[in-house]
C-alpha cells in the first residue's frame, strides 16, 4: 500500500463558517484540497484528504459522491470566498505595484488583482442614467375599449363551492354590464 501525504486541516472550527463546520473531519479535508488543489480532480482531493479504495468500492465512487454532496459544496463555496477575502490585501498590493510601475506589463496581473477583489465584494459599481421620459397615455375612447376588452375576459361568475360550509344563503344574479356608461366612470 502506498503513503500518501494527507493535508492537515485544521480541527479547531472556530474559524469555520458554518457549512465547514457542518462536515465532518474528511470532508473538510476534501473541501480543503479541492480548493488548494486548483482544479477538478476529484480523485486527488479524496486521496490527499485521507480517503482510500480499501474504504470503499472505488475511490473514483466516492470522490464523485463527496464532489457533488450539497453539503461539501456549500462548503467549498463558503471557504472559497473566505480565503478570497482573507487575501485582499494582496490584490491591493498588486494594484499598488501596477499603478506605481510606468513600465509595467501587467495586464494579467491587474486582472487576477480585479477578480479578487470583485469576489471579495469590492465590485466596479456601473451607473446608468435615461433622461429621456416616455408617457404612455390612453384617450377617453381607448380606455373604455380596454375596460370593455378586459371585462369580456373575466369570469362570468364564480362557481360555488362544492363542499361549502354555507348552508343557507340566498344568491343574486348579477347583470353582465355593458361598455355603455363607462365615460361617466372614467369621467
Amino acid at each position: 500500500m502506498v503513503k500518501r501525504n494527507v493535508l492537515f486541516v485544521n480541527p479547531d472550527t472556530g474559524d469555520f463558517g458554518p457549512f465547514m463546520k457542518a462536515l465532518l473531519p474528511r470532508q473538510r479535508a476534501f473541501v480543503d484540497a479541492m480548493i488548494t488543489g486548483g482544479d477538478t480532480n476529484y480523485t486527488r482531493a479524496a486521496l490527499t484528504a485521507g480517503y482510500s479504495d480499501s474504504e470503499t468500492s472505488s475511490i473514483r465512487v466516492t470522490a464523485h459522491r463527496l464532489a457533488h454532496d450539497a453539503k461539501v459544496l456549500a462548503a467549498i463555496h463558503e471557504e472559497s470566498v473566505r480565503r478570497v477575502k482573507a487575501n485582499l490585501p494582496l490584490a491591493i498590493r498588486v494594484i499598488m505595484e501596477i499603478a506605481e510601475d510606468p513600465l509595467a506589463a501587467g495586464n494579467v496581473k491587474l486582472k487576477a488583482a480585479e477578480m479578487l477583489l470583485n469576489r471579495g465584494g469590492m465590485h466596479v459599481v456601473t451607473k446608468i442614467e435615461s433622461t429621456k421620459t416616455v408617457v404612455h397615455q390612453l384617450s377617453s375612447d381607448q380606455r373604455t375599449r380596454r375596460i370593455a376588452e378586459l371585462m369580456a375576459k373575466a369570469p362570468k361568475a364564480l362557481p360555488a363551492p362544492a363542499n361549502s360550509a354555507i348552508s343557507d344563503a340566498e344568491f343574486e344574479e348579477v347583470v353582465e354590464p355593458s361598455s355603455e356608461g363607462l365615460e361617466d366612470m372614467l369621467g
